[in-house]
């Protein structure tokens, strides 16, 4: 069922209501009701990026993954029929990088979720990474829909705010290998340099498809924000051995 402006009156009430995990506008009967249509429509994102990776040895192997433009893609046409937009918005402090949407309906109404916190990163590319990886995982959890490789390696693993405070009294900034609390020695700037320079020559020429290769040469989920120190050196000294 297609979306009609003139089936609904605007929303005017300036008051919100708020609860555990999102806020939304005074009444959401509208854009629930959207959502659960759209939602129902929406077959899932499929992979279409491709990956490859080579060894030294002359073996190597593919992978299929999703990013954010397929996530895009695949919802963006149907939440317009529903008379719905996906907003989101990029902050950050001096830890974090913090990810918000919003699901707004053309009657007025809107729900905005619990905002994302993700490692604020030591680079620009790496901050890049973790503003994609909010985007892509905060509109794939409002929608109540998985991507194919939900579970892939592409995943960063968030702290919570407690142990972002931690951080913070400990050291302040962002966490690195020198961080105290719970996080472990991340990565150095060496050790990473030196695994995208090897993640190239296989093939892995993006942030995204280097963590897929890593979690798949170390057997577990790797995201490259969180990569430690001991997992870098492992990674490294198996591909020296190619």
């Amino acid at each position: 069922m297609g979306f009609n402006l003139e089936d609904y009156e605007p929303v005017a009430a300036r008051s919100t209501q708020s609860i555990k995990g999102w806020e939304s506008s005074a009444t959401i009967g509208v854009v629930s009701a959207a959502i659960v249509e759209a939602v129902g429509d929406i077959d899932g994102v499929a992979k279409t990026r491709t990956a490859k990776v080579d060894s030294r040895s002359g073996s190597g192997y593919s992978y299929k993954y999703a990013d954010l433009s397929d996530v895009i893609a695949s919802t963006k046409a149907i939440l317009k029929q529903k008379g719905l937009v996906a907003l989101q918005t990029v902050a950050s402090d001096e830890t974090s990088v913090i990810i918000g949407t919003t699901l707004l309906h053309a009657s007025g109404e809107w729900i905005a979720f619990e905002p994302l916190r993700l490692p604020l990163g030591r680079t620009a590319q790496e901050i890049g990474s973790a503003i994609t990886y909010g985007r892509r995982y905060t509109l794939l959890g409002c929608l109540g829909i998985a991507a194919e490789d939900d579970d892939g390696a592409s995943a960063v693993a968030h702290p919570s705010r407690e142990e972002m405070a931690k951080v913070s009294r400990a050291g302040g900034g962002t966490p690195s290998a020198s961080s105290s609390g719970n996080y472990p020695s991340l990565a150095s700037e060496k050790q990473m340099e030196a695994l995208r320079k090897m993640g190239k020559r296989r093939g892995a020429d993006t942030d995204e498809a280097l963590a897929e290769a890593l979690s798949t040469l170390l057997g577990k989920t790797i995201g490259l924000l969180t990569l430690s120190r001991a997992d870098a050196s492992t990674a490294i000294g198996e591909w020296t051995k190619e």
